[in-house]
């Protein structure tokens, strides 16, 4: 049986969000392929017909517009296009159109559900990973999975480098037991270097020299801080000074306002090769600071321009899976410890993951066919037709206006609709109810997979009513990457 989810959340307890979730089956309902009639003919003893039916808008209703052979090769972003579906560039302001596909979708969706069939089209590729670094081990699991890997006393540092055989660490050398200390910025003395409050800040690796390092009695953390930091040339101690992490400082009263310094190459180290997976994990969740320079795009600070790496030191052999650009670093949910990242796949019961077996067909199935990627498959598995044809639903009639903004050419800018963020573990995974909604007790990615935990379910949002706020609060004068424009339908004014 999957994990069940707390039957009864603490009122303290309880979350809000836009969405919830409908249970998953214990069972897939299975059809053979054998009951299924043939495709090139009706079948005789069953009925066949067209549905037609009037679609009314109930509340404000938008389907973007894709781009044409000529706004796609002009390097026109599908977000910069404000216009309804259309299916004639004629008519684009007087008859606007739900596409069929866009129905069909729908549709299947909920028959899945109701059906009882099996979860599929799901992506395996975003692999999860996370960063607590402020989170309290004794309060929060994330944190205290976090801090399992990711302490003052278990990150060592290292520079980089790859041989035939691949990317490995060469440890720095140790002093006072540490392999890098910080520094404070006002103890720098570089003309060339980028601080944190400067607008042009970015990650540097600077060479650097230094006169000593002491450990700071009345800092909480008890750290080496590195002191006089001049130019190579100057001291005899020397280091590559790092100022990764992209945390600008918001007032001249902020604390942050530390750098580290990592100590020179210790040569006469083993080499410790980092995990092949981990780093095909690691590129696969890059985030879009980790892909600007000094960073590479596609492989993150696995690069020429980043001489060092941060890393949990590998408690057996000599595999390092944890690491990252700084000392407090994002590492995998990894519910084997190895630094290989989970996916939301990982956590789809057997029972109804159509990536254990692909030759399950279910109701939903047989209503609108498949295509299955197996090629080991016999024909009549491997794909079928749909049994259903649905058309655009195309303008009928309206009474008081077609556009929300009542002129065809205003537009709005809606509020920010953020992709779903299913690292909020707290909401998309079961939660059973030992963990009697305590944050200390919560499950997370990093979790055994199927035996503690399982995702929620069949994801769907709460209707809002016929009169939802969707306008961005600034309205027109709302900025920044995230806004797009639009030109909605009004509700109740169109039959379609």
């Amino acid at each position: 049986m999957n994990p069940k989810h707390i039957s009864k959340v603490p009122d303290d307890r309880k979350a809000i969000a836009p969405y919830n979730f409908v249970e998953l089956p214990e069972k897939v309902v299975q059809i053979s392929p054998e009951s299924l009639p043939k495709e090139n003919r009706y079948c005789e003893n069953r009925y066949t017909g067209r549905i037609e039916c009037t679609l009314t808008t109930e509340s404000p209703l938008y389907i973007r517009c894709g781009l044409t052979k000529e706004e796609f090769k002009c390097g026109i972003e599908t977000k910069d296009l404000p216009d309804f579906f259309y299916t004639n560039p004629l008519e684009k302001y007087t008859k606007p159109v739900i596409p069929g596909s866009s129905l069909r979708g729908m549709l299947r969706n909920l028959v899945e559900i109701v059906s009882f069939s099996k979860i599929e089209r799901v992506s395996d590729n975003q692999r999860l990973f996370f960063r607590a670094v402020a989170a309290n081990p004794n309060k929060d699991s994330s944190g205290k999975e976090y801090k399992q890997y990711v302490f003052s006393k278990n990150i060592e540092a290292g520079y980089l480098s790859k041989d035939n055989e691949g990317w490995y660490i060469q440890p720095a050398k140790i002093f006072e037991k540490e392999t890098f200390a910080w520094v404070r910025e006002k103890e720098i003395s570089l003309s060339n270097i980028k601080k944190f409050n400067d607008n042009e800040y970015y990650p540097q690796y600077i060479s650097i020299s230094y006169e000593t390092v002491d450990r700071d009695m009345s800092d909480r953390a008890k750290r080496l801080f590195a002191l006089n930091v001049d130019l190579a040339n100057i001291y005899k101690a020397k280091g590559v000074l790092v100022t990764s992490g992209n945390m600008k400082q918001g007032s001249e009263s902020s604390p942050r306002r530390n750098h580290c310094i990592v100590f020179e190459k210790n040569a006469n180290s083993p080499k410790l090769r980092i995990d092949d997976k981990a780093i095909e994990h690691y590129c696969n969740a890059l985030t879009d600071f980790q892909k600007l320079p000094p960073f590479d795009k596609n492989w993150g600070m696995l690069n020429e321009n980043c001489s060092v790496v941060f890393y949990y030191p590998p408690q057996t052999g000599n595999k390092v899976g944890f690491f990252g650009q700084s000392p407090n670093f994002r590492i995998p949910y990894s519910p084997e410890g190895n630094g290989q990242a989970a996916t939301v796949v990982d956590f789809i019961p057997s029972n109804v993951n159509n990536q254990n077996n692909s030759s399950i067909i279910d109701l939903a199935d047989a209503i609108f066919g498949w295509v299955k990627e197996d090629k080991n498959l016999p024909q009549n598995v491997r794909q079928r037709g749909s049994r259903v044809y649905i058309t655009d639903a195309k303008y009928k009639f309206d009474k008081n206006g077609i556009w929300y903004k009542g002129n065809p050419d205003d537009t709005l800018i809606p509020q920010i609709l953020s992709e779903p963020k299913p690292t909020c573990f707290q909401h998309y995974l079961v939660q059973p109810d030992d963990t009697k909604a305590d944050q200390s007790k919560l499950k997370h990615y990093a979790n055994e997979p199927k035996l503690e935990t399982v995702i929620r379910g069949h994801k769907l949002y709460w209707h809002k009513g016929i009169s939802p706020d969707i306008e961005h609060p600034e309205g027109n004068n709302a900025s920044g990457n995230q806004i797009t424009k639009i030109k909605p339908i009004n509700r109740k004014y169109l039959k379609i």
